[in-house]
């Protein structure tokens, strides 16, 4: 493929290309909105079988950062 699509007809830049975006902060960092304008948030982290997750987030009233940490020695998988 050498980074060029199939053929003719596909593009690679659609936007359901960006579907990995929403899925870091929302399901592996756990970001919910509890409130109209991200005004509160919530942090739900999925334990996907990662140690550390880091993410930031620019929303309309700033910038988030988010970092989940998974010890071992507190958490049975």
């Amino acid at each position: 493929m050498d980074g060029w699509p199939f053929n003719h007809g596909v593009s690679l830049a659609h936007s359901w290309s960006t579907w990995p975006v929403f899925l870091m902060p929302r399901y592996l960092a756990g970001v919910c909105l509890r409130a109209p304008g991200w005004r509160v948030i919530g942090i739900e982290p999925v334990i996907a079988g990662l140690d550390y997750v880091e993410c930031s987030l620019d929303s309309v009233v700033g910038r988030m950062q988010i970092s989940v940490t998974l010890e071992a020695d507190r958490f049975e998988r």
